[in-house]
């Protein structure tokens, strides 16, 4: 395909690594948006072509001289290589918060996961369980007493930390790489202690 379309084409563009979605973009000028979102910039004038192709998320302009890429060309919302797009915090509270199982936090997908954290302030035993679920299957079930006797009290490979104040127990939760999620994530607690003052359960997401 690539000899034939584009005879003075790199090696970039073997048909191993090009998959054509049109061959003929013709009614694509300069700062207008085609149909699958994408815009031609202003800039390379001179490489302005009657043909373009899209190859892996970039526009290929013929010109003259045979190909060239236009790296500026990106899609509607960007990819946000080499990082997470639109991060945010969500935030989830109970307070009292008596025996039960709360939902602190769900969240529609797609999405991706960065980080929670789930503190506690009062009860006595630790015995309340904190629960992190993507897609329906669970990724994180602790409780506090239990995290603490781990001695999960520093950064680890696990990606569960044990953090306490005067007052307040913490999880950490987060992992070496983000977590995708595509339908939902919960984050949740089931409280077995008496005098449980306030739950609060935080997640940083992003897209």
């Amino acid at each position: 395909m690539a000899p034939s379309l584009f005879p003075n084409a790199p090696r970039d563009s073997s048909p191993s690594y090009c998959s054509p979605v049109r061959r003929s973009y013709r009614g694509l000028g300069r700062n207008k948006r085609s149909d699958n979102g994408l815009v031609l910039p202003a800039s390379h004038p001179e490489t302005h072509r009657r043909y373009f192709i899209l190859c892996d998320g970039v526009f290929m302009v013929i010109g003259r001289g045979g190909i060239a890429l236009i790296p500026e060309l990106k899609e509607k919302e960007s990819r946000c290589s080499g990082g997470v797009c639109n991060p945010q915090r969500t935030q989830g509270l109970k307070a009292p918060a008596p025996k039960g199982e709360y939902v602190l936090i769900n969240l529609k997908g797609p999405g991706v996961f960065i980080s929670a954290l789930m503190t506690k302030q009062g009860g006595a035993t630790g015995l309340t369980f904190v629960s992190l679920d993507i897609d329906g299957k669970n990724v994180v079930n602790s409780s506090f007493a239990g995290a603490e006797n781990w001695g999960l009290a520093g950064q680890n490979p696990y990606g569960v930390v044990f953090l306490k104040s005067t007052q307040v127990k913490a999880l950490a939760m987060g992992f070496p790489v983000p977590l995708h999620f595509k339908s939902e994530l919960k984050l949740s607690a089931t409280v077995n202690e008496d005098g449980v003052v306030q739950i609060i359960g935080e997640v940083i997401h992003g897209k």
